[in-house]
């Protein structure tokens, strides 16, 4: 498959935030494939603001994006850097779809690499654990199928219509209302 490669260098620093990007070349598709790794001796709020501009950078080109990720947030547990973090993707409308652990010792277990993708965009897609027994942390394997062109906004949008006679009907609506719970 045919890519080419994408410049993020302005917003790559070491530890903090270490990041390459391709475009799938597709007829149909503007597809951006990022690969992030956060040391955990960066600066994670160092990392939030230049993952933040990376992902602006390639929204406001049309791309849609699949964020392969070590950043080294454990994705099993509840934690102040976790929301954080969903905060910036989910903003993107994208989730996590990696649930298992990644990285295995004697003690403990952790799902600190990730896919990060658009499930409106992918629908078709599976991950799996991929055990290599070379690095204290296992793969991922991502399987994407394209089965029709994708478009992108094809999602169903809910938008509040606003005009007098709606504005009349709330006022109406709202004074049959008891306040009492309120007072």
């Amino acid at each position: 498959m045919k890519f080419t490669s994408l410049d993020v260098d302005d917003y790559c620093i070491d530890q903090d935030c270490e990041v390459c990007a391709i475009h799938l070349n597709s007829a149909d598709d503007k597809l951006c494939i990022l690969a992030v790794y956060r040391s955990p001796l960066g600066n994670f709020n160092t990392f939030l603001t230049n993952f933040d501009l990376i992902l602006h950078k390639f929204f406001n080109l049309n791309y849609n994006f699949i964020v392969c990720a070590d950043f080294n947030v454990d994705y099993l547990i509840e934690s102040h850097k976790k929301t954080q973090l969903n905060k910036i993707l989910q903003s993107f409308n994208l989730s996590s779809i990696v649930d298992f652990p990644t990285r295995i010792k004697l003690n403990s277990f952790t799902s600190i690499d990730n896919f990060f993708i658009n499930n409106s965009y992918l629908t078709n897609f599976d991950v799996s654990p991929l055990i290599n027994g070379l690095s204290d942390h296992n793969g991922r394997m991502l399987t994407l199928q394209f089965t029709q062109q994708h478009i992108k906004d094809q999602c169903l949008y809910y938008k509040r219509l606003i005009n007098q006679t709606t504005i009349d009907d709330f006022l109406f609506k709202l004074s049959h209302e008891t306040w009492a719970s309120v007072f």
